[in-house]
């Protein structure tokens, strides 16, 4: 779900930007499919063979019901989702009996709330939901996102582009500020590195009773000169598509060009309706559109830059005091041979049963 909140920004990157002078990203006639060139009102791509004509033809007469139908058919789940919690539950077993035994910090991760999430991202079918599974597991055995610490990605964060609000939504869920016109490095590993280090701080704040984020997203000084590039806007959804699965509850774009608007309406009828209704505009000036800042945010708390009455701009180094007591205690979540967190006294214990609190206290005040 949270891919789609990046795809105003990553398609006017991709409609727009070249991989070279001499070659254009979008040059080559099967480049541009037929589907999109529908969008853009464009006919069919020169010198083509009068076989590749006819099938081209084919499939632009047929238009959208060729591409659409099957991600409808996505959104129906009503026949699909097991309805009660036993059924729900059988179809986790299923999947924790298909992807077999594990171990360490795989075994951590799969829980049954995680287990159940990649089932309503694959529409509850086991052998799709495994796959997409084995895939995450895979990918964090190689980048190791649990391993990233704030000293590694602090660079990317001075001038506050993507960051850790100190504030919650009214449902206690953690959020996530994202201002593209603050673009401050070129470095793509620096930035998928940056992003996944917030991604997996976000998640591990969550209280117990939520699995989602909400986003914020300030297009304030934003422009194409300053968008992501391209093999930065696709990994970063590749990432957020299969591996951060059913994470995002919303996405405010607050500001935006008018451009991103009217190209969401016509992607809306690709995407089923629980995925589109995840994506809001809001524009300041706007009074209907500011309601959905009030339904989900308390006033008092809300930064101002977005219409609140909190006046707290990003102050990166005491960001990174909270990111680096986060650490802490994500370090002590991860490290399974030799210590577990306990939530209730917000503090780790050894196998020896002794409290390591002074300890990590006075790690922090050395930091």
């Amino acid at each position: 779900g949270a891919v789609f909140a990046l795809v105003p920004v990553s398609l006017l990157a991709l409609c727009t930007r070249q991989t070279s002078a001499k070659t254009p990203l979008l040059s080559s006639a099967f480049n541009l499919s037929p589907l999109l060139r529908v969008f853009l009102h464009l006919g069919p791509p020169t010198s083509l063979r009068y076989d590749q004509l006819c099938v081209f033809s084919s499939r632009m007469q047929v238009g959208t019901d060729a591409y659409k139908m099957p991600l409808l058919k996505r959104g129906n789940r009503c026949n699909e989702e097991p309805c009660s919690p036993q059924e729900q539950q059988a179809k986790v077993d299923e999947l924790r009996l298909a992807i077999g035994p594990l171990s360490g910090r795989a075994l951590k991760f799969c829980s049954d709330d995680c287990l159940q999430r990649y089932l309503r991202a694959r529409n509850w079918n086991v052998q799709k939901s495994k796959k997409m599974l084995l895939e995450t597991l895979h990918w964090r055995a190689s980048f190791k996102p649990e391993e990233i610490q704030w000293e590694d990605v602090a660079k990317e964060g001075e001038t506050g582009k993507v960051y850790k609000a100190d504030f919650v939504d009214k449902a206690g869920r953690t959020v996530l500020v994202l201002v593209p016109g603050n673009q401050n490095t070129s470095s793509h590993e620096g930035q998928i590195r940056h992003l996944v280090y917030l991604l997996e701080n976000a998640i591990f704040n969550l209280p117990l009773d939520q699995e989602q984020m909400v986003w914020l997203i300030d297009f304030k000084g934003w422009s194409l000169t300053n968008a992501v590039p391209v093999r930065t806007a696709h990994e970063t959804a590749n990432i957020l598509q299969n591996h951060y699965p059913e994470r995002l509850a919303s996405a405010i774009l607050y500001n935006p060009p008018r451009i991103f608007e009217a190209f969401w309406k016509v992607v809306r009828h690709f995407l089923d309706s629980k995925t589109f209704q995840k994506v809001k505009f809001v524009y300041s000036k706007n009074l209907d559109s500011l309601k959905l800042l009030n339904d989900l945010f308390d006033s008092e708390k809300l930064d101002t830059a977005f219409g609140g009455q909190s006046p707290s701009p990003y102050n990166h180094a005491e960001n990174g005091k909270r990111m680096q007591q986060d650490d802490v205690k994500k370090t002590a979540y991860w490290q399974l041979d030799d210590t577990t967190w306990d939530m209730a006294r917000d503090a780790p214990v050894m196998e020896d049963g002794s409290d390591s609190q002074s300890d990590s206290e006075e790690c922090l005040s050395k930091g």
